[in-house]
């Protein structure tokens, strides 16, 4: 069994000046045989698409570096899991630094 490897992918960015909003990160994991980078779960079972139940894999080219590649499919399959919605946080409250610190 190929080692299985983690990666972190920051998914919102802690709001500077504010000590208890730390962000939000997601995880996942993933192996490499063979040339062909496959994400997985923590036991090293593959993950599958959520459309034809593929394999979520990719064959790596020369240079490419693999922690890249996995940190596109989490981001991914994060924003498929949140509406994929670029305007996700509209919404959210608005934190100004001082000195305006309360419009």
């Amino acid at each position: 069994m190929p080692e299985i490897k983690h990666v972190v992918v920051a998914t919102r960015n802690p709001t500077p000046g504010h000590r208890n909003d730390v962000g939000s990160a997601e995880e996942g994991y993933f192996f490499v045989s063979d040339g062909v980078l496959t994400m997985c779960d923590v036991k090293g079972s593959p993950l599958r698409d959520d459309h034809a139940g593929n394999r979520i894999t990719h064959r790596l080219l020369d240079g490419e570096n693999e922690r890249v590649i996995a940190s596109r499919f989490v981001l991914s399959r994060w924003r498929a899991a949140n509406g994929g919605d670029d305007m996700a946080g509209f919404n959210a409250p608005i934190h100004y630094a001082t000195p305006y610190g309360g419009y």
